[in-house]
């Protein structure tokens, strides 16, 4: 299994690699297109500074950031939503949440600001 284009092609495989899935005792959770393969409710283990992987490995998705090209915009009933501006494979990262949930007349309020 390799890990796609400009990525370390040798990270995280053989059997005496001790990558931070190997470490868990799982497998990589991408494919070599850098999509995840993981059935849903597993956790996903990427490498960090725990195991001995270069910055560049291919396990290393959501580290790097959205690769996919997405707008907020305001619904005219549903308040704030984020669309892909682009098709989006199956099991491609698309952005990881780190905000927080607030009510919608929060939301109004700070849309004002």
């Amino acid at each position: 299994v390799g890990y796609g284009e400009g990525v370390s092609k040798d990270c995280c495989l053989g059997p005496d690699v001790e990558c931070c899935p190997h470490l868990g005792g799982v497998q990589p959770p991408y494919n070599n297109k850098g999509r995840l393969v993981l059935k849903s409710g597993f956790p996903i283990y990427e490498c960090n500074s725990r195991c001995s992987c270069a910055p560049d490995c291919g396990n290393r998705i959501v580290q790097r950031g959205s690769r996919v090209k997405t707008v907020i915009y305001k619904t005219p009933d549903k308040g704030w939503a984020l669309k892909a501006t682009e098709d989006i494979p199956k099991g491609t990262f698309v952005v990881e949440y780190v905000g927080e949930v607030i009510t919608f007349d929060e939301a109004e309020q700070r849309g004002k600001k």
